[in-house]
Parts: structure tokens; C-alpha cells; sequence
């Protein structure tokens, strides 16, 4: 009897069960009305719908493990984190390469996507310099897969013209501003970066 459900046993993973309770209840001589035909069709069938609901589980997350879900929370909050430092020091190499090749970013001031990483650097070089200071807050990392992300933070800027060497620059009179950024993050073959960086403003300048 086992042996002519072989094909089915750890194929069907919803028949299984239900066939190994089968044969141990009756110390694996069942009655033949009993007999459980193998159907290809129907198992194929059911393969089918279990790899569907993997890739469903796999979309929403459902297969990362805590422990990899916590680690992709800190890489990720690493990133944001590392973001703020290197735009503050204007080392805006190192900011692009916090991108994806072809991420994208809009600023919290509004205006079109910057599209691509190098079009990206162009645009923070082609910024005049001015002294400011990132402060992020209340950071959020939802993991959807073992390779992507979505991340929300507040900010507060404050920011001034450029002083002289040695003397701290004074505050613009519009400082904080007050916003957030709202990020799809993705793991590259350098780590995770920025697929998407949105930025907002909560109150007006």
C-alpha cells in the first residue's frame, strides 16, 4: 500500500499526512476500498499551489526569520543613519553611493525625481555650501523580503551659512525644518541601499 503512494508521500504535502494516518491505522493493510489512486494531475495541481503560496509568504516577509529581520532593521537604520552623517559633511560621493544604481530621490523642498545615482551626485554638487545638521528620529523599518525594505523617519534640519574657519556659523532664521523621508530600500551586491528616498515637510519654512 506505502509503496503505491510513494508518488504522493512528500509530494503533496496536503494528502501526506492524512495518507500516513491511513496506513498506520491499519498497520499498512488497508482495505482495498481504501486504496488511494496516485493522480499526477492532482498532485501537479497541488505543487502548483503551494509554490504560489510560498511566493505569497516570500512577498510579505512571511520567510524571513527574526533573526533576519532584526539584522535587515539595523543595516537599515545603519543606512538612513549614515545618510544624515555624510550629507552633513557634505561628502556627496558618499552620499550617491548610498543609491542603487538606479535609485531616485526627491528632496523634502518638492520638485521632480533626480533619477540615477550619477545624476544624483551632479545635483548635491551642484548645491552652493551651506552649514547644516540632519537629526533623525523615530525610525521605522518594515521588511518585506530578504532583499527589500520600506523605511520611514522624521527629521529635523538646521542649517546656516557657511562661517569662517574655527568660528561656529550662525542659525538661519527658518531653522529647524521639520519633515520626514519615506525610503525603499533594496540589498545590492554592495549592501543595502536607497531604491527610492522621498522627502516631505510637516510645516511650512
Amino acid at each position: 500500500m506505502k509503496r503505491s503512494l510513494e508518488p504522493v508521500i512528500d509530494e503533496d504535502i496536503f494528502a501526506s499526512v492524512e495518507i500516513e494516518k491511513i496506513i498506520d491505522l491499519y498497520d499498512g493493510n488497508p482495505p482495498p476500498e481504501l486504496m488511494v489512486q496516485y493522480d499526477p494531475n492532482a498532485v501537479e495541481g497541488r505543487r502548483m499551489q503551494q509554490a504560489m503560496l510560498d511566493a505569497e509568504g516570500t512577498r510579505k516577509g512571511d520567510r524571513v526569520t527574526e533573526e533576519q529581520r532584526r539584522a535587515i532593521e539595523a543595516d537599515c537604520i545603519r543606512l538612513i543613519n549614515l545618510y544624515a552623517n555624510m550629507n552633513d559633511a557634505q561628502n556627496w560621493d558618499a552620499v550617491a553611493e548610498l543609491y542603487a544604481v538606479d535609485g531616485r530621490f526627491r528632496r523634502p523642498s518638492g520638485g521632480d525625481f533626480v533619477e540615477g545615482r550619477e545624476t544624483i551626485l551632479a545635483s548635491f554638487k551642484a548645491r552652493p555650501p551651506r552649514a547644516q545638521r540632519h537629526v533623525i528620529a523615530n525610525t521605522v523599518v518594515d521588511v518585506v523580503s530578504e532583499s527589500e525594505a520600506a523605511a520611514f523617519c522624521a527629521i529635523l534640519l538646521f542649517q546656516g551659512d557657511v562661517a569662517p574657519e574655527g568660528e561656529l556659523p550662525a542659525m538661519s532664521a527658518n531653522s529647524p525644518l521639520v519633515g520626514w523621508y519615506k525610503d525603499k530600500i533594496v540589498l545590492t551586491d554592495d549592501g543595502w541601499r536607497f531604491a527610492e528616498r522621498v522627502g516631505g515637510l510637516d510645516f511650512r519654512p
